[in-house]
């Protein structure tokens, strides 16, 4: 590649291929995918106006809303609590998590004493 001069789409394309066959991936990903994955990913993280910044996108536009801005009930929620001074147990204690048989390396649930297979 030449120093100083943009890239064009077809290059970019290009380079994602061969970094994803030298990775071994069987999922095709795109520049736009990836693009996209990042916003979805920074949506949690930052405001509609920090989104706007980051990506380029014109003031007050509605793009970051539509497609990547979702509330969920539960990223809400834990807002709630940690702004309250409430800490939800990220994750599940030992006792609650699916156990492995010894045996035939079956998962079953942590209320059974043996799994289905033994």
């Amino acid at each position: 590649m030449q120093e100083n001069k943009p890239l064009n789409h077809r290059t970019v394309s290009v380079k994602f291929k061969g970094w994803r066959n030298k990775a071994g991936l069987i999922k095709i990903f795109t520049p736009k995918a990836v693009r996209s994955g990042s916003a979805t990913y920074y949506s949690q993280i930052f405001t509609q106006k920090e989104m706007e910044i980051r990506y380029g996108w014109v003031a007050g536009s509605l793009v970051a809303n539509i497609h990547y801005i979702r509330s969920q009930k539960s990223v809400v929620r834990n807002k709630l609590l940690s702004n309250a001074g409430i800490e939800e147990p990220e994750e599940l204690k030992d006792d609650y998590k699916p156990r492995i048989c010894p045996r035939c390396s079956t998962i079953y649930s942590y209320g059974a004493i043996y799994c289905n297979s033994c």
